[in-house]
């Protein structure tokens, strides 16, 4: 599905026009002011789940499955699918339904959609090429099924010649049973990230920076490419392949997570992160030490992970204050293995949220 760009910067239209980018480090939802968004490396989420399932010794998969499929579920039915238009699309032919749903899923870069077969209030196949989570993509695939037919529902998925093709087989259910989860998550919705821009700090000349006069994006989101023929999202200095991703599932999972074992999981958070970047940068050049950490800070703007708006550098330290922070277990993780890769020793770090909109770091060698 070819996006819509925008003529004068080139950056697909249905980011100015479905979400908000108040350009203090965070980005929402337009549907849903409350539901904040990130762009995230793929395989920092693949990472992520793999050493949680390996230090907790618990099937993580079915946590992302099901965090995955009760927000998209949840979204759909309370911000997207309101009146008319869960009537129109269960109405819609099916082509015209299949183009619908991948125009809406085609700035996510979450992979190419094809409807293979679909029997209303039986059953949809999906073909998915090159998705950056599959499990994640299942339970989505599921909870915007759901939302569409009204039914509770069971999905599968196969792999053949390296794509993959999802089932969802519709049951029914009463609309009691139905709605139980639903309403759980209601009650849990006040959980979502909602910080808005603090005061009292200077930002450090990254933030929203320029802006496209005709669309009014961030033009630091010329940093990512979307390509439409494949359903993916590279950074253009990196080449890392990016999500635009809910914070809120992410958030969710970790919760969940943490109720099903008792634990608090932030610190393993925070060496996933750390290991994760540490290896990640490591064939970096170094250069200029300052350069780094401003490359570092304006990525974390253009991503919605929080607003860098002080940074104090010297000989084995640093410190660092972050506004609208997105979970800051993470965050520390991420700064502290820049650091340590900077400096070439490993680093202690030490962090406080003195109000939620803020996080201050201080790291020094070890």
């Amino acid at each position: 599905m070819t996006l819509r760009r925008c003529k004068q910067c080139g950056l697909p239209r249905k980011l100015a026009s479905d979400f908000i980018w108040p350009g203090d480090g965070t980005i929402y939802a337009g549907h849903d002011p409350n539901m904040r968004m990130l762009f995230i490396e793929a395989d920092y989420l693949s990472n992520l789940w793999y050493e949680l399932e390996t230090a907790l010794d618990l099937p993580v998969a079915d946590a992302v499955l099901k965090s995955q499929h009760m927000a998209v579920r949840y979204y759909q039915e309370e911000n997207v699918l309101l009146g008319w238009r869960r009537y129109a699309l269960r109405h819609l032919p099916v082509r015209l339904l299949s183009r619908s749903i991948s125009k809406e899923v085609a700035i996510y870069g979450i992979g190419v959609f094809e409807f293979v077969e679909y029997r209303r209030g039986k059953m949809v196949v999906i073909r998915v090429r090159r998705p950056y989570d599959i499990v994640s993509l299942a339970g989505g695939v599921r909870g915007i099924s759901e939302s569409i037919e009204g039914k509770g529902s069971e999905v599968a998925w196969t792999r053949e010649n390296g794509v993959y093709i999802i089932t969802v087989v519709f049951k029914p259910v009463s609309p009691g049973d139905q709605m139980v989860e639903l309403e759980r998550m209601i009650e849990e919705d006040e959980e979502k990230v909602t910080s808005k821009a603090s005061s009292g700090h200077l930002s450090i000349g990254h933030g929203a920076g320029e802006r496209c006069p005709s669309c009014g994006l961030p033009l630091n989101l010329n940093d990512l490419r979307w390509r439409d023929w494949e359903g993916t999202i590279v950074h253009r200095r990196q080449e890392s392949r990016y999500v635009f991703f809910s914070g809120y599932i992410l958030q969710k999972i970790i919760v969940e997570l943490g109720r099903r074992t008792g634990r608090d999981l932030g610190p393993l958070v925070m060496d996933i992160s750390k290991d994760f970047v540490r290896q990640h940068v490591r064939h970096m050049p170094i250069g200029d030490m300052d350069a780094v950490y401003q490359e570092f800070s304006r990525n974390i703007s253009m991503s919605g992970f929080g607003e860098v708006v002080s940074m104090n550098r010297g000989e084995s330290h640093l410190e660092m204050v972050i506004q609208n922070p997105f979970l800051p277990p993470l965050l520390a993780g991420s700064v502290t293995g820049i650091f340590e890769h900077v400096e070439g020793e490993l680093a202690a770090v030490d962090f406080h949220t003195p109000s939620s909109k803020l996080l201050e770091l201080r790291i020094r060698t070890t």
